[in-house]
């Protein structure tokens, strides 16, 4: 039986997310940054001429990267992502202080790996001092084929086989835009994609490539529309 074979690309833009580490551990680089844990509570402090604090935190697998962050004397604070090849990541588009609001609490979808915190005060006067807390949390995705530091289907030739009649469960995130998908079919099939795209502006958009290279099919599903699913016949 004659047999082709498509190649499912999934692409989306996230969005969200922080985090930081204690006063005596805060390092003053990236390179000194401390790593902190996941469900603990640190705090960090400022003073003149020294408002920014580093920290790292190691995401284990592809998931979503919660952290809240609270202040009682920062007029204003800021928080930076970036991952281990310094590339940023997210800026929160939201800042905490006494003059905004005191606590946020933001959510970033990552792939696997290593990145940076970067927790910046507003000006400071000269001898005045501000201080900081934090904590972060780590939900892992469900994904059908999950990614992690060593794995990533982030390309085509990395693309792994997928089985008729069953459900394929992915995750894309604000670093992680792609994911690729083998199948290998007889000539006809009817292939169902359902897509999330969360409470973002964000498209998630899917293509169906052949062995070839030459798309075959594509389409998109927006959070703004009720456009959630769709059918193909190939």
């Amino acid at each position: 039986m004659k047999k082709k074979l498509l190649t499912l690309l999934l692409m989306v833009g996230l969005v969200i997310c922080f985090l930081p580490f204690s006063a005596e551990a805060a390092g003053k680089t990236k390179e000194s940054a401390e790593t902190i844990g996941m469900g603990t509570e640190y705090s960090g402090t400022f003073k003149y001429e020294d408002v920014t604090n580093y920290w790292k935190v190691n995401v284990p697998a592809a998931g979503t990267l919660s952290i809240t962050v609270s202040t009682t004397d920062i007029e204003y604070g800021y928080l930076y992502l970036t991952d281990a090849k310094n590339t940023d990541v997210y800026i929160t588009p939201d800042r905490f202080g006494i003059k905004s609001t005191n606590q946020i609490t933001t959510k970033v979808n990552l792939k696997a790996g290593s990145y940076y915190i970067q927790v910046k005060s507003g000006y400071l006067m000269k001898n005045e001092k501000g201080s900081y807390k934090l904590k972060a949390s780590f939900t892992k995705a469900t994904e059908t084929q999950a990614e992690t530091t060593s794995w990533n289907n982030d390309v085509r030739t990395k693309a792994k086989a997928i089985n008729f009649n069953k459900v394929v469960k992915g995750f894309l995130g604000v670093n992680d835009t792609v994911d690729f998908y083998k199948i290998v079919a007889p000539s006809h099939i009817v292939l169902k994609l359902e897509g999330n795209p969360g409470a973002m502006n964000g498209t998630l958009e899917f293509q169906v490539y052949n062995k070839n290279g030459g798309k075959v099919e594509n389409g998109y599903f927006s959070p703004n529309t009720n456009y959630k699913s769709k059918t193909i016949t190939l």
